[in-house]
């Protein structure tokens, strides 16, 4: 991720429940940037969720996350800003996620 720090992926597509989502971009490293991964943290914090890490966004303002499970487990969800309360599992790996993209 840190190699492609506030990347756009040509590959970006993925399946969401009955409908489908995209990658708008990844989240940068760059605290001074409104697209970094301390910003989208702090959106979170401000719905009182604190144990997703966000990673990417899509073209709406929802955020791909991290859900930190138990010790050395975690879940790619969706996060999505209307339904604040919502969080939608979306697989159990970074790398499972990287193979559910397509164009």
């Amino acid at each position: 991720m840190k190699g492609n720090d506030g990347g756009y992926p040509d590959i970006c597509t993925f399946k969401l429940l009955d409908d489908e989502s995209c990658i708008n971009n990844l989240l940068s490293f760059d605290e001074s940037n409104k697209q970094s991964i301390v910003f989208a943290y702090s959106v979170l914090c401000r719905h009182g969720i604190k144990n997703l890490i966000p990673i990417a966004r899509d073209p709406f303002g929802n955020y791909i996350c991290y859900k930190k499970m138990e010790l050395n487990k975690s879940k790619i969800v969706f996060w999505a800003h209307e339904v604040p309360d919502e969080i939608i599992d979306l697989c159990d790996s970074f790398s499972e996620f990287l193979n559910m993209l397509y164009s």
